[in-house]
């Protein structure tokens, strides 16, 4: 057989299996909506910890980290503390807080849980909520499918971008429309042996075949220029942009509604292990594919369309058997189905649970299957959107690199939701007000630091601290001069004392 079959075959096995998966959860879990959206709050910690894991890495980990690396060297990794360690933080205190206010109110939703928090009647904070969650997904969600079609154009010599998008598409949107939160979650722990795998065998088989680490090392130290040194631990700038990646962890709803969705809340504890476990070795070993990338193929040429984000297909490529780089391909499209399944879940909650049901039709009954109808719908039509837009991505990826449209979406979201989110859960003077403006200033600081300060000024800070910052700043001001609803602090209190 040709290598390009063997591939495939080892492909499509994989693509099978995630649609059995949907179709064995359609007929077992999705008959309401805390099923379809939460998994009916029945989820053990390994399941929990692996999916809140693998859907916040996505293709950036694979494609975008080992990027970087290939570009700056051993200075790249400032961003796995910033994530893990902010992760871990999250399983341990906000994730269970949440959890524990979400179901004593009966919250599905990320815009749920602030409008009950609020008591807010007119629904803006639902609405401005999510408004964000749809702009920002719809990006994010089009930057992974630009992603996912470069494994197929590599493959199979595809001169254009539709082909690979159509296939990723298709298989995400069959198993997300019919097994809802269980078929992804479900999905997202196989797809996290798969992401695991490859990124350890894959460095430590080319370590191994280049001499060993020393050979590494020393390809490395050579590198003595003040442009570029790969051993260095970089600026103040970059370590400060590494670390404070960590703060989108805390505002992105797809990570976040896997606290929500675990059985007993202490149970995160144990998530926490087991998630920062794996942060860990996937971090590690893509930072390691970018410095052997660099090792192998020297001048940026050398690589698959002269792209650094291909530093892992390329080396996947020249060193594994085909039907090993078809597990290879096969963790890139985990990476990618794995965070695109989640995002659309979460939009289709937004626009089914969150404006349909509690909005439009507030005031009347809505039937369980017409919600879940309406979802489903919902799912096909963002995801034909971002494959349109991600058809625009793939071909202006010389002026954004898929890293920077995932890091834009991810720190928006986290700058719009995070201060808010840690605010409501641990400030009982924080207000309606307050989080609307912290909402609105996240969006904004980080659209214009990205365009302006950025893009125009140049600037090196990156947009994840100063829109983080610039919103929790406008919810403790906003906060002080308004009035707290009444009723907030009981419930506030109450979810305190649930928790202890």
């Amino acid at each position: 057989m040709s290598d390009q079959v063997l591939v495939l075959i080892t492909l499509s096995i994989y693509l099978g299996f995630m649609l059995g998966i949907g179709i064995w959860a359609a007929r077992v879990r999705t008959g309401n909506m805390v099923d379809f959206f939460l998994g009916g709050r029945k989820l053990n910690s390994l399941v929990v910890a692996l999916s809140a894991v693998v859907s916040g890495r996505s293709s950036w980990l694979i494609l975008g980290v080992s990027g970087a690396a290939y570009l700056k060297g051993i200075s790249a990794a400032w961003v796995l503390p910033g994530y893990i360690i902010m992760e871990l933080f999250l399983f341990l205190t906000i994730g269970k807080r949440l959890r524990y206010y979400t179901q004593s109110a009966d919250n599905i939703t990320i815009p749920d849980f602030f409008e009950s928090r609020y008591r807010d009647q007119s629904g803006l904070l639902r609405i401005v909520a999510v408004s964000i969650i749809v702009f920002f997904f719809t990006l994010y969600i089009s930057a992974q499918l630009s992603a996912g079609q470069r494994a197929f154009k590599m493959i199979f010599d595809f001169q254009d971008v539709l082909p690979g998008m159509i296939i990723i598409t298709f298989f995400v949107v069959i198993y997300t429309i019919l097994g809802g939160f269980t078929a992804v979650v479900l999905t997202d722990v196989i797809q996290a042996f798969f992401m695991l795998l490859s990124l350890v065998a894959l460095p430590i088989y080319v370590i191994f075949m280049k001499g060993g680490p020393g050979e590494l090392y020393s390809f490395l130290a050579s590198f003595g220029s003040p442009d570029i040194n790969m051993l260095a631990f970089g600026s103040l700038i970059s370590i400060v942009n590494g670390l404070s990646i960590g703060f989108g962890s805390v505002g992105n709803p797809h990570i976040l509604v896997r606290y929500m969705s675990i059985e007993k809340p202490r149970k995160l504890s144990k998530a926490a292990l087991i998630g920062t476990f794996w942060n860990v070795i996937m971090g590690w070993g893509a930072i390691f594919i970018g410095l052997l990338a660099r090792m192998e193929y020297p001048a940026l040429q050398q690589l698959f369309d002269a792209d650094r984000e291909c530093a892992f297909l390329s080396l996947a490529q020249d060193y594994f058997h085909p039907i090993l780089f078809g597990f290879a391909v096969s963790a890139l499209i985990a990476a990618i189905m794995s965070t695109v399944d989640s995002q659309l879940l979460v939009v289709s909650s937004g626009i089914a649970r969150d404006i349909y049901q509690k909005i439009i039709r507030r005031k009347d009954t809505v039937a369980e299957d017409k919600m879940i109808l309406i979802s489903r719908i919902t799912i096909f039509v963002v995801m034909m959107i971002a494959f349109f837009l991600g058809i625009f991505v793939s071909k202006h990826k010389a002026d954004w690199p898929i890293f920077t449209y995932v890091l834009l979406a991810w720190s928006g979201l986290g700058a719009a939701f995070g201060p808010a989110l840690i605010l409501s859960l641990y400030w009982k003077r924080t207000t309606g007000w307050g989080v609307l403006s912290g909402f609105i200033g996240g969006l904004a600081a980080t659209l214009i630091w990205k365009g302006l300060c950025n893009k125009t000024l140049h600037w090196q800070l990156a947009e994840y601290l100063p829109g983080f910052v610039f919103a929790t700043l406008c919810i403790i001001i906003v906060s002080l001069i308004t009035t707290v609803p009444d009723g907030a602090l009981a419930e506030f209190e109450k979810a305190k004392r649930r928790e202890k």
